[in-house]
C-alpha cells in the first residue's frame, strides 16, 4: 500500500510542476490566462506536451516511488502511533488526505508563481 501511495504522491507532485510550466508557457506566449474564455483548447495543447513527457517518465517515477516507499510506510506508522489509531486504515486515510491537501496547495502555489512571473493574472478580468 505504501508503494502505491508513494507513487501517487510523487506523480501528483510531478503533475503540479508540469501544470505550472504549461501555465507559464501559455500565459507568456498568449498574454492571457488559460482560464479566460476560449483559452481551454490552446492551454490543453501546451499541457498535452507535458502530459506526454510525464507518461514517458512513468517507469522512472515507479522505480523512485518504490525505492522511497519504506519512508512513507514509516510515516504511516508514525501517524498511527502519534494519534493512537487502533487500525492502520485510519492512519492511511489521514496521510492520504494530508498529501491530497498538500498537493492541491502545491499546485495552487506553483500556478500562482507561474502567473506572477508571466505577468498575467490567474483569473482574467471581466470585460
Amino acid at each position: 500500500v505504501a508503494g502505491v501511495l508513494t507513487y501517487r504522491l510523487l506523480s501528483n507532485i510531478t503533475y503540479c510542476f508540469t501544470l505550472s510550466m504549461a501555465w507559464y508557457i501559455f500565459a507568456t506566449k498568449n498574454r492571457i490566462s488559460p482560464l479566460a474564455a476560449g483559452q481551454k483548447k490552446g492551454f490543453l495543447a501546451v499541457y498535452g506536451g507535458f502530459y506526454i513527457f510525464n507518461a514517458m517518465t512513468r517507469p522512472l517515477r515507479l522505480a523512485v516511488a518504490f525505492a522511497i516507499s519504506p519512508y512513507y510506510e514509516k510515516l504511516i506508522t508514525k501517524v498511527q502511533d502519534t494519534f493512537r489509531f487502533q487500525s492502520k486504515a485510519k492512519a492511511l486515510a489521514v496521510t492520504y488526505a494530508v498529501t491530497k491537501v498538500g498537493t492541491l496547495a502545491l499546485a495552487a502555489s506553483l500556478v500562482t508563481v507561474a502567473a506572477t512571473v508571466a505577468g498575467v493574472p490567474i483569473f482574467a478580468p471581466k470585460p
